[in-house]
Formats: structure tokens, C-alpha cells, sequence
């Protein structure tokens, strides 16, 4: 798994092993950046569910200002900043350490 475009283009992710995650393929990210377009720039992007932050990665590195990672899952949230860590996009970053709902009602 790789970052397809951006700053971090071409830099490998981390996956975990098994099927526990299942990260985005990059058919399905590029679909939805193809629609997302050029309003990610500067914007403020949220991945929900984010595993392995593959998508919201895709974002900062496509110019979002921004990402907020919500995940609750122990072994993606170290993914996570992991990942970020590689592509040098944790300081545009928060992760939130809680359910979809406990975390969209948490940044609200």
C-alpha cells in the first residue's frame, strides 16, 4: 500500500498482517479523490474508521490542511501515527481515540 499522489507520493505504508484491517485499495481512493478534487486543498479532512490512515493520509499529502483520524481499534491507532510518522504528516494531524460517534460528537 502505497501513497498515490502528493507530498508523500510513492512512500509505502504500514499494513497489518491477517484481515483484522482491510485498507481502502487504491482503485477505491483514487475514485474518491477523482470526485473530491481540487476542494481538498486546504481543507480540513476526516477519516473516520481510518485503520490504517490510508485515506486521510491520501488527503494531507494531496493538500488538506488538516486530518482528524478517528479510530478505536488498539493496533490501528499505532498504525496510524506510524504511518503518519513515515510520510512526515503527523503534525497536520489528531487522531481521536474513539468510536465514530463519541468522536464526531468530540470534535462538534
Amino acid at each position: 500500500m502505497r501513497v498515490n499522489t502528493g507530498s508523500a507520493k510513492g512512500r509505502r505504508l504500514i499494513s497489518p498482517k491477517g484481515n483484522k484491517i482491510r485498507p481502502t485499495s487504491s482503485r477505491i481512493k483514487e475514485a474518491l479523490f477523482s470526485i473530491i478534487g481540487n476542494k481538498i486543498n486546504e481543507s480540513i479532512f476526516l477519516d473516520g474508521f481510518s485503520g490504517t490512515g490510508n485515506i486521510g493520509i491520501e488527503a494531507l499529502s494531496r493538500g488538506a490542511s488538516k486530518c482528524l483520524f478517528i479510530e478505536n481499534h488498539k493496533e490501528s491507532l499505532s498504525i496510524i501515527k506510524k504511518n503518519l510518522s513515515i510520510t512526515n504528516l503527523l503534525e497536520n494531524s489528531l487522531i481521536i481515540n474513539k468510536s465514530f460517534i463519541q468522536g464526531i460528537k468530540y470534535v462538534s
